[in-house]
C-alpha cells in the first residue's frame, strides 16, 4: 500500500489464491504395439475415429488396437496412446513409452501385449504398476493367458506370485477375457472406458461396477458361477458376469492388494484419495515462494476446505455435514519450526469414506522456496 500523504480511507485489493479445481479423472493411456503410427510419442486420440487415422484400423495382430476400440465403445472420451517402436518384451522400449507419458496427466494406464493370445512379460507388469505408483494413478492389467486356458483353477497362490502384483493397491484386474465375432481378446480397454464413463455420470468415488455397469461390443469367454466369483474376489480379482435381465456386467471393484491389505482393497477408494491429493498438490502452486507461516496456513486451509466441501456436496464422502466428512490441518500443530526454516508447508487432510467414521489420512508436503 503507498504512503498517504492527506487523511482518508485507503484500500489495496489483495488477490486470492486460484481456487483448487479438480483434475480429470477419465484420462486412459494405452501402450502397446499397432501396425502404423507415431512411434514412442503420448498422442491424444479423442475417440475411435480419430485412433484409426494415427494407428490403423483394429486388427488382432495388434492388441492395443482392440483395447482403444474397447474403450471407446464402452464410453471412453480421452486417450493417450504410445506406440511401441519395438515389442513389450523389450526394457529400452517399454522404458520410452513409459518416459513419454511423464508430461501427461493420465488416471488409468492399460498396457497390451505383444500377441492376441500372449500377454505382457513380467518385466513389463512391474514397470507399470511402479510407474502408475510414481504417478498416482490405476493400472488394468489383462490377466494371464493361462488363466483362460487352463480354466480358473490355475489362479492359484503360485500363479499370483509369478504375476507379481498381489500387493499392489493401484492394479486391477478382470476376469474373463471377452469374446466376439473376430476371437477372444482381454477386457482391459473395456474396463478402461467403463472407468471413464462412471467417472463423468457419477464421480471417481464411484465404484464402476454392479447391474447397471454393463459392458459392450462382446460376450464373456466363460460364464462363470457364484462359487468362481467368490474365488476370484478373495483373490483381488474383479468378475465379469452375465446375468438374466441385466446381461454382461462387472461385478467387482476390488484392487489386487484385497486380499493383504483391506485399507487399500477397493478401485474407487484408491482413485478418489488420488484424485483428491493430485488436484491439492496441483492447487497449491500459488503457494510456493510464499513465506511458511500462520498467514499461508489460514489461506491454505480456507482453500483446501473450499474444494472438500464441493466433493462432500458432490456425494463424494460420507457426513451429513463438511465437519463429518473431512478435516483439514495446516497450522503449528503439523508444521514445525524446522519446516518453517526449511520453507516447507504441511497439510495433512482426513476423509471420511464409506462411512462417517472411517477416515483415510493423506499427508501432502509442498516446498514453498521461501526458507
Amino acid at each position: 500500500m503507498p504512503d498517504p500523504t492527506f487523511p482518508g480511507v485507503f484500500i489495496e485489493e489483495v488477490g486470492s489464491p486460484p481456487l483448487i479445481v479438480g483434475l480429470p479423472t477419465a484420462v486412459a493411456a494405452f501402450v502397446g504395439c499397432a501396425g502404423e503410427g507415431p512411434s514412442d510419442l503420448a498422442t491424444a486420440i479423442g475417440g475411435a475415429s480419430a485412433f484409426e487415422i494415427a494407428f490403423g484400423a483394429p486388427d488382432r495382430r495388434f492388441p492395443l488396437t482392440l483395447a482403444v476400440r474397447d474403450f471407446f465403445a464402452n464410453g471412453g472420451e480421452a486417450a493417450v496412446v504410445v506406440r511401441l517402436s519395438g515389442q513389450a518384451t523389450s526394457p529400452e522400449n517399454l522404458a520410452a513409452a513409459l518416459a513419454a507419458l511423464d508430461e501427461v496427466d493420465l488416471n488409468i494406464l492399460h498396457l497390451s501385449p505383444d500377441r492376441i493370445d500372449g500377454e505382457a512379460p513380467r518385466f513389463a507388469r512391474e514397470a507399470a504398476a511402479a510407474y502408475v505408483e510414481r504417478r498416482r494413478a490405476m493400472l488394468i492389467l489383462d490377466p494371464l493367458a493361462a488363466w483362460s486356458d487352463g480354466g480358473l483353477g490355475a489362479v492359484t497362490a503360485e500363479a499370483l506370485g509369478d504375476f507379481s502384483l498381489a500387493a499392489s493397491g493401484r492394479t486391477a484386474c478382470y476376469l474373463p477375457r471377452l469374446r466376439d465375432a473376430d476371437g477372444v481378446r482381454p477386457a482391459g480397454g473395456a474396463v478402461a472406458g467403463i472407468w471413464a464413463r462412471i467417472d463423468g455420470e457419477r464421480g471417481v468415488w464411484a465404484a464402476p461396477a454392479g447391474v447397471h455397469i454393463a459392458v459392450q461390443g462382446a460376450e464373456p469367454e466363460r460364464t462363470l458361477s457364484d462359487n468362481e466369483n467368490g474365488a476370484l474376489n478373495e483373490r483381488g480379482f474383479n468378475a465379469l458376469r452375465l446375468f438374466p435381465g441385466a446381461g454382461f456386467v462387472v461385478w467387482g471393484a476390488r484392487t489386487l492388494a484385497a486380499p493383504l491389505d483391506p485399507a487399500a482393497r477397493y478401485v474407487p477408494l484408491r482413485r478418489l484419495v488420488d484424485h483428491v491429493e493430485a488436484s491439492v498438490e496441483r492447487g497449491l502452486d500459488w503457494a510456493l515462494f510464499h513465506a511458511a507461516g500462520p498467514p499461508l496456513w489460514t489461506r491454505v486451509t480456507a482453500q483446501v476446505e473450499t474444494f472438500l466441501v464441493g466433493l462432500w456436496r458432490a456425494g463424494a464422502l460420507a457426513g451429513v455435514k463438511p465437519s463429518e466428512a473431512f478435516v483439514v490441518i495446516c497450522g503449528a500443530r503439523n508444521n514445525t519450526p524446522a519446516d518453517v526454516a526449511e520453507g516447507r508447508l504441511r497439510v495433512d487432510i482426513g476423509l471420511a469414506v464409506q462411512r462417517p467414521a472411517e477416515f483415510v489420512v493423506t499427508s501432502i508436503q509442498v516446498s514453498t522456496g521461501a526458507a
